[in-house]
């Protein structure tokens, strides 16, 4: 079962979502913020957010029987 977390404010969704998953037991969670402080993205990217800005981290577990979304097509041809 998906769960949501929805906070006014936090450093980071990214480290939110690290917590809630060590916290628990779950599989698929998406935490979402009104107001950013520290967020970044993938490397060393990091940015400022501002009003109406959607700041969101997702963890969704992997799929029993291999499948190829769209998404999951694009991380194999990224690797070569």
């Amino acid at each position: 079962m998906e769960k949501f977390i929805h906070v006014d404010r936090c450093d980071s969704t990214q480290d939110l979502l690290k917590e809630q998953l060590t916290d628990a037991l779950i599989d698929d969670l998406t935490v979402s913020c009104e107001y950013q402080t520290q967020g970044r993205g993938r490397g060393k990217n990091t940015w400022q957010d501002s009003a109406g800005t959607l700041c969101f981290s997702m963890s969704v577990a992997p799929h029993a029987q291999t499948t190829f979304t769209a998404l999951e097509l694009s991380v194999l041809i990224r690797k070569f």
